[in-house]
């Protein structure tokens, strides 16, 4: 290995010729390069958004002699902190999940993993447990504040994400409520008439109450897919607010569920609809307009269909990448 390989680090380097050649590399040209600075508070960041300590640990190790090596049976060990990520590959969205492992020898003793129950730390009781028992005796704390136990629903810590991020923090008292609506890509392709779910204060009943409410519905022979629409959708005025809307999904695994408020041509600000409806992954402005209804309207009025800020074209050829939630705005 020669002088200027080793020594390419600005701070350990005597030759300016080393210096090049680290920040001449053809990495650096790549897209997905980063800077040191850069990774390390784009890391920084990821950490405080998952509620992990952000501070960089630095360990220093010795290696030990190779007459050791060699008395010493060989062992691989992982780092007790393992990150998952959990998604679709096609679709490019993953949820980060921490697990945790224990491969200590039997010696060492047993390791505790610092548990977080209601924004309070405690070392007792099963890893992430969603128990509703085993957090009894700790303070009540806003919603908003606890750290949700690693095992429940991905659609739930997305809820608790959203409201953070919107800034919805209720009152101690009030009930977050839900617009929910059910689809069967096969049985039950549009969905007209949503039910308000209000959520009680312990999250780890949610999905019970969900499922409760749609009992009528759901199949218990196929899987079930619950997501929430993004971006948010508009509440028309109502007696009761609605915080979020969540699409549950049954049918074909290669169709999704998609969220569409119109507008109809002369109407008032509080006289559009909100419809559910199944969509193929590929979608065209069209097929989504005809999914709730509105694809005559077309035929005799303009319309302006948004997804997020981003216009959809009105043409039948399919423009639109389709996920589980996506939400659209139809403006006659």
């Amino acid at each position: 290995m020669t002088e200027l390989y080793t020594h390419q680090r600005p701070f350990q380097v005597l030759e300016p010729h080393a210096i090049d050649l680290h920040w001449g590399h053809s990495i650096l040209e790549e897209p997905s390069f980063l800077a040191p600075w850069s990774a390390i508070d784009q890391a920084a960041d990821l950490a405080l958004e998952l509620g992990e300590p952000g501070h960089i640990v630095v360990t220093n190790f010795a290696f030990p002699s190779s007459k050791r090596m060699r008395t010493r049976s060989k062992r691989v060990s992982f780092d007790e902190q393992v990150q998952v990520f959990l998604g679709k590959d096609a679709i490019q969205k993953f949820h980060p999940e921490r697990t945790c492992l224990n491969d200590l020898d039997p010696v060492d003793g047993a390791a505790e993993v610092p548990q977080y129950v209601y924004g309070r730390q405690t070392t007792t009781g099963a890893a992430g447990s969603s128990t509703p028992g085993s957090s009894s005796s700790a303070p009540a704390s806003h919603l908003l504040d606890r750290r949700l136990p690693n095992d429940l629903a991905g659609y739930i810590h997305h809820l608790q994400q959203l409201w953070r991020d919107d800034h919805i923090r209720l009152q101690s008292g009030e009930q977050y409520s839900l617009r929910t609506c059910f689809l069967h890509h096969v049985h039950q392709r549009c969905w007209k008439v949503p039910r308000v779910v209000r959520l009680p204060d312990d999250p780890r009943l949610w999905h019970a109450f969900i499922l409760h409410t749609w009992r009528d519905q759901l199949h218990n022979d196929e899987p079930l897919n619950v997501a929430v629409a993004f971006p948010r959708v508009r509440s028309r005025p109502s007696t009761v607010a609605i915080h979020a809307d969540v699409i549950l999904t049954q049918g074909a695994h290669d169709e999704c569920g998609g969220l569409v408020t119109v507008y109809p041509p002369g109407s008032e600000d509080d006289m559009h609809y909100i419809w559910a409806a199944s969509y193929p992954r590929h979608v065209s402005g069209w097929q989504i307009l005809d999914g709730v209804g509105a694809s005559e309207l077309v035929q005799t009025h303009a319309c302006d269909l948004f997804h997020g800020g981003v216009v959809v074209p009105v043409t039948t050829q399919p423009t639109h990448i389709m996920a589980n939630g996506h939400s659209f705005v139809a403006v006659f």
